[in-house]
C-alpha cells in the first residue's frame, strides 16, 4: 500500500487514537515522511531541559540548541517547556550553556505552558541561578500577551520584587509554590507597567507566602481585578491573613476557592494545631457575589472526633448562608485520614455538633447542588481495602449528613494515591 497517498487529515487521526510510546513515535518516524509530522508534534509536545544531568526524556541545554538549530520547525511543537534549573554543587552554567538557553527561547512561539524549577538539596550559591532566570524572564517579558497560558514556578528560583511583575503579567494562570521573594534584588531588572499585564485569572500559591505577601502592597493591587480562582496552602497564622485579605481584595470576581491545598510533604496533623485556636480565625468576606466552588481539606487522625486544624472547617461554614454566597454551586471537602490497618473504623469518631451544622446550611442554601466529601489514604492498599475504606466513609457520611443525602445532594469519593511520586504527579498536572 502506498502511504503517500494516505489524507493526512486521516493520518493525524490514526496516530491521535493509536497510544504510543515516545520510543514508537520515534520508531514510526522513521516508517515513512507521512507519519513524520503527526508523531514529532507528539515527541516534542512536551519539551524538557536540564542544567544538570538530564534524565529520562530531558534534553541537555546544547543539545537541544543544536536539534532545533538543525530543524528549526520542530521547536514550533512545543507547547509545554519545562525548565530544571536545579544545579550539581560543583558546577554553575558556563557561558556556552547560557548561549545554548538564549538559543532555545526565542524558538519557542507556540509555548503555551511553561514550568522553571531549581530543587537544591545542597547549598549551592544563588547567583548559579541568576543568569539563567534572568535569560528566561526577558524571555517572558517579550512574549506576545496572551501567549502564555499557564506559568509554574517551583523551588529555589532567585527572585526580586520586581520580577514578580514580569511573573504576574506572563500569564493568566499561576502556579507559584515554595517560592521566596527577594525584598530588592532583581534577577531579570525588569519592571512590567501594569497596563501591558494579563489578567491574572487563576492564582495557586502553596508554600509561597511571601509572594500572597507581596500582592496586598498597593503596586501590585491591580493583579487581583479580574482574579477568579484563589488557592493557599493554610497551615499557619501568616498565610491564613493572607487568604483572609486576597479573599477580600478579589471578592467581587471570586468563582472559586481553595483552602489548604495539599502538598504531602510539607504539612501534618501535627503540625497544623501548634497554634492558639483564638489566633487562627478565618475572617473571609461578608459577600462573594460570584462564588460557585468552594474546595476545602482537612486532616483527621481516626483516634479523635476532631478534624485539623480545628478552625478550618468551623470557620468555613461561616460562608455558605445564601447571603454571602449566593451563587454557590458545589463545595468539595477532601479528608486525609490517618488510620492503621483497619479500614472499618474510617473516619474515627465525628464532631457532632459540627457535622449537624453544616448539614443544615447546606440543605437550607437554595443554589447548592453538590457536596462531596473525599476521603484520601497515600498508604498503598490492595483494590478491596480501598473498596472496604470508601464504603466505612460512605456509611459514616451518610449517617452525619442525613437531610443532605435525603435531598441527594451528598456525593462520597476515594482519592487513593500509590505513592509520592503518584502525589506529585496529581499536584503536577494541576
Amino acid at each position: 500500500m502506498d502511504l503517500s497517498r494516505l489524507p493526512p487529515e486521516l493520518v493525524e487521526l490514526i496516530v491521535a487514537k493509536i497510544h504510543f510510546s515516545h520510543r514508537d513515535l520515534e520508531r514510526c518516524c522513521l516508517v515513512s515522511s507521512v507519519f513524520r509530522p503527526p508523531c514529532q508534534k507528539r515527541l516534542f509536545r512536551r519539551l524538557a531541559i536540564s542544567f544538570s544531568v538530564p534524565y529520562a526524556r530531558e534534553w541537555a541545554c546544547e543539545a537541544a540548541a543544536n536539534h532545533f538549530d538543525a530543524a528549526p520547525h520542530l521547536a514550533e511543537y512545543a507547547h509545554q517547556f519545562v525548565l530544571d534549573l536545579s544545579l550539581d554543587e560543583r558546577k554553575h552554567p558556563s557561558a556556552k550553556i547560557m548561549q545554548a538557553l538564549e538559543r532555545v527561547l526565542p524558538r519557542l512561539t507556540r509555548t503555551r505552558e511553561i514550568r522553571i524549577f531549581a530543587w537544591v538539596e545542597r547549598e549551592i550559591p544563588e547567583h548559579f541561578r541568576i543568569a539563567p532566570m534572568r535569560a528566561v524572564l526577558h524571555w517572558l517579558a517579550g512574549r506576545p500577551r496572551g501567549a502564555t497560558e499557564r506559568l509554574i514556578l517551583e523551588g529555589a528560583l532567585p527572585l526580586g520584587k520586581l520580577d514578580m511583575h514580569t511573573v504576574l503579567t506572563a500569564a493568566s494562570n499561576l502556579y507559584l509554590k515554595d517560592l521566596s521573594v527577594h525584598p530588592s534584588d532583581s534577577a531579570g531588572r525588569i519592571a512590567e507597567s501594569p497596563g501591558n499585564s494579563n489578567a491574572l485569572v487563576e492564582l495557586h500559591a502553596p508554600n509561597s507566602a511571601e509572594v500572597t505577601e507581596l500582592l496586598l502592597l498597593p503596586e501590585f493591587a491591580h493583579y487581583m481585578q479580574s482574579l477568579r480562582t484563589l488557592s493557599l496552602l493554610i497551615d499557619k497564622p501568616l498565610p491564613l491573613k493572607a487568604l483572609s485579605d486576597l479573599c477580600r481584595a478579589a471578592a467581587d470576581t471570586l468563582e472559586r476557592i481553595v483552602v489548604n491545598e495539599w502538598v504531602f510533604e510539607d504539612y501534618s496533623a501535627e503540625t497544623s494545631t501548634e497554634y492558639d485556636l483564638d489566633v487562627l480565625r478565618l475572617p473571609l468576606p461578608t459577600h462573594l457575589p460570584h462564588l460557585r466552588r468552594l474546595i476545602v481539606r482537612a486532616d483527621k487522625l481516626v483516634s479523635e472526633p476532631a478534624f485539623t486544624p480545628e478552625w478550618l472547617l468551623p470557620d468555613i461554614a461561616k460562608i455558605l448562608p445564601e447571603s454571602v454566597t449566593p451563587a454557590l454551586r458545589e463545595v468539595t471537602i477532601h479528608v486525609f485520614v490517618y488510620m492503621g490497618p483497619n479500614t472499618s473504623l474510617c473516619p474515627g469518631p465525628l464532631p457532632k455538633a459540627l457535622m449537624r451544622s453544616l448539614d443544615e446550611a447546606f440543605v437550607k442554601h437554595p443554589t447548592l447542588e453538590i457536596v462531596t466529601w473525599v476521603v484520601c489514604e497515600a498508604k498503598q492498599k490492595f483494590v478491596q481495602e480501598e473498596e472496604a475504606l470508601e464504603r466505612a466513609f460512605e456509611a459514616a457520611m451518610k449517617e452525619a449528613f442525613p437531610q443532605t443525602c435525603q435531598k441527594g445532594m451528598l456525593f462520597v469519593a476515594l482519592e487513593a494515591f500509590r505513592d509520592i511520586n503518584d502525589v506529585m504527579q496529581r499536584l503536577d498536572d494541576r
